[in-house]
């Protein structure tokens, strides 16, 4: 049996320790141990935290030097390592770095199952080298390849976004110190896991290449699966050592089985979870699922937004990605909370894809894209799709002809809303501008005029026309009599800014929920 959590505590380096939180997750398997010790989140160690592999189950030793007064900064490295999958955090030197044990930081790690075990206080003979040296010694003595059961529980205890076929070929490699490579069944490679854990790039080129050395072992593995042709999976060492029979059958029973649990739909669940942790801007899960289609999330600068109005939005969805696939080709887009998001990035298509949704939405009624682009970060990203979310009920009310919206639009939604939320007298003040039309004869239709002509026909006389349906001459005789009673034109910055806000004011308070 493999090194649990609980049995690890009894090592003699370990005996004094104590676990003071997070007891749920002693019968966890441990199958590594490494030192942490840049935790202070600055953005370089941010970069460097998030650049790390882990692939769950690992143990944690630190003493938190760097962050030994600063609480928040303990727990977020807490709920990194959780995020990461870790079994628990190993706190040397309590007492002389971080001074006492902050009761949140427990609380927290008791909530994400996530074992804190505290060495002996103000002891400053401790070593890391003499537990680093016990449970490894451990971890050796306690493999063996017969424990499907326990890969099985392991990839269980994971968080969701780590129960990857990356994980599992991780935790593969460590327990059998080889090197593994997944392909589908037109040798296209979807995963590579080596050991040593630098040569990936090497070893993915030397298979493509066929030209793995004499001296190495290889061996190639079919992976039967539910659906389609099943996939290859290459096991190789470097040291020439070979796996017997057994071992491989046990290698190909646990990536069977974890592609027939965890990965029905391998590649759209995580392209899935991929956007849903963007929305919610969360890095480490971001980087770690986007590694697995090498894709470079600073460069998804774009994100377009489709509310699918009276269509069902599955349907939509489905009829969207017909469209995208020949732009991208494995777009980063699903359905999250109701909306079709889709990430893209600059140098593609975009003019010609934009035109294309938006015939494809001219006939579905309350239907709309928003446009949110030069998102630098995926803070960005988040407080973006916050901003839409809040405003997009008001876009086909507000632009009545109009089926692509800026971001900007949004604000300038969510600004005109906080006007309403603000009272009477911050609507009165807005509203001003067409008070003084109001009080003459046809005032109202000199209103709407003035609304279609700025809110739905782009200033153009004639397109307002075919939108009120009126002539050409009678929408230019009304804009000019509108002039004339405000003393200034409507179409010249800044002036007209205030006649577009009270325009816009005006039909979000007549469209009735937001009159309160």
């Amino acid at each position: 049996m493999s090194l649990t959590l609980e049995s690890m505590l009894e090592l003699p380096s370990l005996r004094d320790a104590r676990l003071v939180a997070g007891s749920a997750s002693l019968s966890r398997t441990v199958t590594s141990i490494s030192v942490l010790e840049y935790a202070e989140p600055t953005s370089v160690q941010n970069d460097f935290f998030e650049a790390l592999e882990f692939g769950g189950s690992e143990i944690v030793i630190s003493a938190l030097s760097s962050i030994f007064d600063d609480v928040e900064a303990q727990k977020t490295v807490i709920r990194r390592l959780a995020e990461a999958g870790e079994v628990g955090l190993i706190l040397f030197y309590l007492g002389i770095f971080v001074k006492k044990l902050d009761p949140e930081l427990i609380k927290l790690a008791d909530e994400l199952s996530f074992a804190l075990i505290v060495m002996p206080p103000f002891r400053k003979d401790l070593r890391y080298s003499d537990v680093i040296t016990e449970v490894m010694e451990a971890i050796v003595k306690s493999e063996s390849m017969n424990y499907v059961p326990e890969f099985l529980e392991q990839i269980s205890l994971l968080p969701p976004e780590l129960r990857t076929m990356k994980t599992a070929l991780r935790m593969l490699r460590d327990k059998t110190r080889s090197s593994f490579i997944l392909s589908d069944s037109s040798s296209n490679i979807l995963e590579v896991c080596a050991w040593p854990r630098d040569r990936e790039n090497l070893h993915r080129q030397l298979l493509e290449e066929n030209r793995i050395p004499s001296s190495w072992w290889f061996k190639k593995l079919s992976i039967p699966v539910s659906h389609g042709r099943g996939m290859s999976l290459y096991a190789f060492r470097e040291n020439g050592e070979a796996m017997d029979d057994g071992q491989l059958k046990e290698i190909v029973d646990m990536v069977h089985l974890f592609l027939s649990i965890w990965a029905k739909d391998y590649g759209e669940a995580v392209i899935s979870e991929l956007v849903s942790s963007i929305l919610k801007d969360e890095p480490i899960k971001m980087r770690r699922l986007a590694a697995m289609f090498s894709i470079n999330i600073k460069e998804l600068n774009t994100m377009w937004i489709v509310d699918s109005g009276q269509e069902d939005a599955i349907r939509l969805e489905a009829k969207l990605r017909h469209l995208v696939e020949p732009y991208v080709h494995r777009p980063i887009m699903d359905l999250y909370e109701g909306m079709i998001v889709l990430f893209l990035k600059d140098g593609m298509k975009l003019s010609i894809l934009k035109a294309e949704i938006d015939e494809l939405l001219k006939n579905i009624h309350g239907a709309s894209l928003i446009l949110c682009e030069h998102l630098e970060t995926t803070t960005d990203v988040r407080r973006a799709y916050l901003q839409v979310i809040k405003g997009l009920s008001i876009v086909p009310k507000l632009f009545l002809n109009s089926k692509v919206v800026q971001l900007a639009d949004i604000k300038f939604i969510n600004h005109m809303q906080s006007v309403i939320e603000d009272g009477e007298e911050s609507i009165a003040k807005t509203l001003y501008p067409l008070r003084l039309l109001s009080g003459y004869e046809m005032g109202d239709e000199l209103i709407r005029t003035l609304s279609a002509y700025l809110l739905d026909g782009n200033m153009s006389t004639q397109q307002t026309a075919s939108i009120i349906s009126l002539h050409n001459n009678t929408v230019k005789y009304r804009i000019s009599r509108i002039e004339e009673l405000l003393g200034y034109p409507v179409d010249k910055f800044p002036a007209c800014i205030a006649l577009y806000e009270a325009c816009a004011l005006k039909r979000m308070i007549d469209i009735g929920p937001l009159s309160k």
